[in-house]
């Protein structure tokens, strides 16, 4: 019976653990925002990176457990523990990847604000509305022109410089 008892223990523990830091992901895993904000999300994204450890010695234990617990444990109730710990692994392994999946989308995002935000600077740090606008007013110079080419999106054979 203690192998019982373990086994669950071990398996709402690792459930439990499981649950709190997907919940966790959640919240930080948007990558949308300014750079204080991503920068935010990407530190508790690597925080959760830093839990792996944690998660993976829960998982391991629940594993551990459940082997020891077959041998004194019925067929129906060998299939019931064998069906959870098969669904804790692939819920593991699915919160891994997502995790992996989530800071790969926030650094990108990050890396494209600071893309953005240094084209900004190259534009004498005017607004891509501002310089379009100078543009259709016929009031750029040269470089106004360049970095109005840079912030459009659209087709760039109507551009000076294109």
């Amino acid at each position: 019976m203690s192998d019982h008892a373990q086994y669950q223990d071990s398996f709402h523990t690792a459930s439990d653990w499981l649950k709190l830091h997907r919940e966790r992901l959640f919240n930080c895993s948007d990558v949308t925002g300014d750079k204080h904000t991503l920068l935010s999300k990407l530190d508790r994204a690597q925080d959760l990176t830093n839990a792996l450890p944690d998660g993976t010695a829960k998982i391991e234990t629940c594993v551990t457990n459940s082997e020891q617990t077959l041998p004194n444990t019925g067929a129906e109730g060998q299939q019931v523990i064998q069906e959870e710990v098969a669904s804790l692994k692939l819920e593991w392994s699915e919160y891994q990847d997502a995790l992996g999946d989530s800071k790969t989308k926030l650094e990108d995002a990050l890396n494209k604000w600071k893309v953005r935000h240094l084209s900004f600077l190259s534009c004498g740090g005017r607004t891509c509305k501002q310089i379009a606008k100078d543009f259709f007013l016929g009031r750029l110079s040269p470089e106004g022109r360049r970095c109005y080419c840079s912030c459009s999106k659209r087709n760039t054979a109507h551009c000076p410089n294109g």
